[in-house]
């Protein structure tokens, strides 16, 4: 009975840790495809203002180098991560935390 038991139990903890992992992924896309929203409305938004404002270069640049190109990146490094734990969970069928 007790390698019943731990067999169930270690069944459970792996369907806790796959639905962990599931809702994990879905938590990392919609932030991907949220970021690339901002970051198209983003830009718009500066390429609008230094239509009509004229504000120059400088303003888009900094725009987009110090504010839109790190917070993507920063996306884009979490779901590379992702990505490679997903990998390994579909070949190894295993789940590392």
């Amino acid at each position: 009975m007790e390698m019943k038991d731990t067999l169930k139990k270690s069944g459970e903890d792996n369907l806790l840790k796959y639905k962990k992992l599931k809702k994990e992924i879905h938590q990392k896309e919609r932030l991907l495809i949220t970021c690339t929203l901002i970051s198209f409305v983003t830009l718009l938004a500066v390429y609008w203002l230094d239509k009509y404002f004229e504000l120059g270069n400088w303003f888009s640049y900094g725009v987009t180098f110090v504010i839109v190109l790190p917070y993507y990146l920063y996306v884009l490094n979490i779901n590379i991560k992702l990505a490679i734990k997903r990998y390994k969970y579909h070949t190894t069928g295993r789940i590392e935390e």
